[in-house]
């Protein structure tokens, strides 16, 4: 919908914040590619989170909701949309997602617990981004600030 909405505003003028989780849960498997080859060129910024579906209600009657997840364990292929972006020349900063608390989350984690997984997830999407080829700006500096 998005793509349609911008196509007559020139890419320069307004970007995109890309969420490939989001975009494989509201259009299927594929719906991260689908979207990419939308709109590529508008992404300026990457969100960072997984999910699975689970069988806990999601309203309306559906009986499958989202569950958050770790990125190890999630339905977002990582690895493949890290390739695919960067074929698509993306540049820009990742936000990483903790959505680690309360019943859409694969378990209620305390503060500490999200903290823990999300270096977790911290490693693993470094370890794809290397992978990917793409440059981790954030590999040379202390903590990774």
């Amino acid at each position: 919908d998005i793509a349609y909405v911008l196509e007559e505003i020139d890419p320069a003028c307004i970007g995109l914040y890309f969420d490939a989780a989001h975009a494989g849960i509201e259009g299927g498997s594929s719906g991260w590619i689908q979207g990419l080859d939308l709109l590529a060129e508008r992404v300026v910024m990457l969100a960072v989170k997984d999910y699975r579906w689970a069988e806990h209600g999601y309203g309306g009657g559906r009986s499958f909701g989202v569950q958050w997840n770790p990125l190890e364990n999630g339905n977002v292929p990582w690895p493949e949309v890290l390739k695919y972006i960067k074929q698509c020349g993306f540049n820009g900063p990742v936000s990483l997602h903790s959505e680690y608390q309360g019943n859409h989350s694969f378990r209620d984690l305390t503060t500490d617990e999200v903290f823990a997984q999300t270096a977790r997830d911290v490693i693993v999407f470094r370890k794809w981004m290397r992978e990917a080829g793409l440059e981790d700006a954030t590999a040379d500096k202390p903590n990774g600030q």
